[in-house]
């Protein structure tokens, strides 16, 4: 301030000494000449009285400068200082409104800008935070949603980060566990680490860059299949479904751009693991085949071919024929029991509501057996864990017997739910079952494959943590 100063008062000295030089000028030279002479005979005579008026000078330009500097410079120096204060990191305070009327109306005008950003501040903090929290409800509801899913989910964005998962997806990439010796890290799921951490990069990159060409030809819900190894002996099977938003929104012609993708995962190794003991039961079934097939037609053809042969030579070929039918048949009942022991090892449950599970099996039983079907009474609201296929199984196995063997034409179906279980009652009047009937049904087979080792109704009871009775109501008859 203080070179504020000096340089103000230089310039008020200068600027009042070039006035009063530039008055005595002008007078100077607006003299006639005879009067110009006087004029500067009596400014020369006046020559002591010069240091006076400069002193003159001085002390009022001081006077100015001091002025100047405390009504204009020093209250505009603490306005900016005020406003730039307000400007970079306190919102809230407020210039001092002093100095001449001008200052004072122009640091009003700074406050009332510093009002009005403050409060359009504290408007967005607010909006910032009810979009946060609705933001995170958002999540939640959708982190509740994922956990029940039966797959895994993992969503990640465009550079492969991880931003949600489901538990199931954090128990299928930590259930491994590292033996001695093993190198590789152990590869675990978080939010923020990379996918590529968890599944192969060329793998996924291959499948960014088939989905970013079906999104760029246009098509709507793209979708990339593909298998994972995961670890010694395990497979998973994974879709890939991008997440999409509008480049440049509101702007005509605007391409659609992949912000994130969504990642299903399945653990296939047990699936995977029963195709391919399927495929060598079948393999060995037909080299099997083929070679006692091979074995009885060269006998049938020797019989057919020498009618005349000696006994011996006959017995000889027909006990080839019969050794080995006895192997092709215990070779299909061999096949038939590995099969059905598939069969039982392949245990899916699935949510399913009672209701659509009745009607899968009433589908069934009136076309594959022409029984009529009815429903007396369903509990809509009932759900059940249920795997669908073994039982509708179940239940139409005895169906059949009771067409087959019993000359039933019409069942009723009743679904009824008490506390944690639910009750499936299947009805007749054509006929009244024995005890013991009913309780040798439960143990004999469904007869899946055709086979004596078939599943039985009492396993899938067992599998679906259940239990049968049998009531015979004789006023309903």
């Amino acid at each position: 301030m203080t070179l504020r100063f000096i340089g103000a008062w230089i310039a008020c000295f200068v600027l009042c000494f070039g006035c009063v030089a530039g008055v005595l000028l002008a007078l100077h030279f607006g003299l006639e000449p005879v009067q110009r002479v006087r004029f500067s005979e009596a400014l020369l005579s006046a020559g002591g009285l010069l240091p006076l008026l400069v002193l003159v000078l001085l002390a009022a330009t001081g006077f100015l400068a001091q002025w100047l500097t405390h009504a204009y410079f020093r209250p505009l120096r603490r306005l900016a200082e005020g406003t730039r204060l307000i400007a970079s990191s306190n919102p809230g305070f407020r210039t001092e409104a002093d100095g001449m009327t001008e200052v004072r109306r122009l640091a009003q005008a700074v406050n009332l800008l510093a009002e009005q950003r403050e409060s359009a501040m504290n408007d967005v903090a607010v909006r910032i935070a009810q979009a946060h929290a609705e933001l995170d409800e958002e999540r939640n509801r959708l982190a509740a949603l994922m956990s029940e899913l039966a797959h895994s989910v993992v969503v990640c964005n465009a550079e492969g980060l991880i931003l949600l998962y489901n538990q199931r997806a954090r128990e299928l990439f930590s259930g491994g566990v590292r033996k001695v010796g093993d190198r590789a890290p152990p590869a675990y799921i978080g939010l923020g680490r990379s996918l590529f951490s968890l599944i192969e990069r060329d793998l996924v990159a291959h499948s960014i860059d088939y989905l970013g060409s079906r999104v760029a030809q246009g098509e709507p819900q793209p979708v990339a299949a593909f298998m994972i190894a995961s670890g010694p002996g395990r497979l998973l099977r994974a879709r890939m479904a991008p997440v999409t938003a509008t480049a440049g929104a509101g702007k005509p012609g605007s391409a659609m751009e992949i912000t994130g993708y969504v990642l299903l995962l399945e653990d296939a190794s047990e699936e995977v693991a029963l195709g391919e003991r399927r495929d060598r039961l079948q393999q060995r079934l037909l080299e099997n085949a083929r070679a006692v097939l091979a074995s009885i037609r060269a006998a049938a053809e020797n019989l057919l071919n020498y009618p005349d042969a000696d006994a011996a030579r006959r017995q000889q070929f027909t006990a080839i024929i019969n050794e080995e039918a006895h192997r092709l048949g215990a070779e299909l009942e061999h096949a038939t029991r590995e099969y059905s022991d598939a069969i039982k090892s392949h245990w899916s449950p699935e949510q399913i509501r009672a209701v659509d599970l009745v009607e899968l099996i009433r589908r069934r039983i009136e076309s594959h057996y022409g029984l009529a079907t009815h429903a007396a009474e369903l509990d809509t609201d009932a759900w059940v864990n249920v795997d669908s296929y073994t039982m509708m199984l179940a239940v139409c196995a005895l169906a059949r017997r009771l067409a087959e063997e019993w000359g039933v034409r019409k069942v009723r179906f009743r679904v009824t739910a008490a506390a944690r279980s639910v009750h499936l009652e299947l009805e007749w009047t054509e006929a009244r079952l024995p005890a013991a009937t009913a309780l040798a049904w439960e143990g004999a087979p469904l007869d899946l494959a055709g086979g004596a080792d078939s599943l039985t109704f009492r396993e899938v009871l067992q599998r679906h943590h259940g239990e049968s009775w049998y009531e015979s109501d004789p006023a309903s008859e």
